[in-house]
């Protein structure tokens, strides 16, 4: 799976930069789909719509299947319930960052508001960075790696991840690599969020 961490964090320091370089307006021109919060949602956006394909993809196959059925009890509605969580965020932030927005384009407490829009996107990026986590753990999971199988088909063979190969067949020590990179991955989701 794409490692969501990483083009997280890069996008972050990509609209850092792009803040402080251009603000909400460029040369006195209002930026209505290239300020900062335009592009950090587009971004959340992608990384949201990958993990959740991924999940359901997953959990359409009978290594998915496998491992839900092995789930205690109590854990199966929470995991279902995680893509409709992180896309009721996404949205639910989203609406009110464009409320804030509307106030800085009138020029009503632009400070302010900026301010309010910072903090209302963290609930979003937390969401995001949680379903991609747990995609990633259910892919560890259920030993399936859906962006090799993306690939392989793609290329007709090629791995996406060459140094850890699918786990389906695998020995100790190589399942072993792959579960500790999944886990690096996880906690970078959680790190960067």
């Amino acid at each position: 799976m794409l490692d969501a961490g990483l083009v997280l964090y890069l996008g972050l320091v990509v609209l850092f930069v792009w803040r402080f370089l251009s603000g909400w307006r460029l040369c006195g021109a209002w930026m209505e789909y290239a300020n900062y919060c335009m592009l950090l949602y587009m971004l959340l956006l992608v990384l949201n719509v990958y993990a959740i394909y991924s999940f359901i993809m997953l959990a359409m196959r009978p290594e998915g299947e496998r491992v839900f059925q092995a789930l205690p009890p109590w854990m199966k509605p929470l995991m279902l319930g995680t893509p409709i969580a992180a896309v009721v965020t996404y949205f639910m932030a989203f609406i009110q960052t464009g409320q804030h927005v509307n106030e800085i384009r009138r020029g009503a407490g632009t400070l302010k508001h900026d301010r309010a829009v910072q903090i209302i996107a963290l609930p979003a990026v937390f969401g995001c960075m949680a379903m991609n986590a747990l995609t990633k753990m259910f892919e560890s999971a259920a030993q399936y790696n859906i962006e090799d199988q993306a690939t392989s088909l793609a290329y007709r063979g090629v791995s996406a991840l060459a140094v850890y190969p699918s786990p389906n067949n695998m020995n100790n020590s190589t399942a072993a690599n792959a579960s500790q990179f999944y886990l690096a991955q996880v906690e970078t989701c959680f790190q960067v969020g």
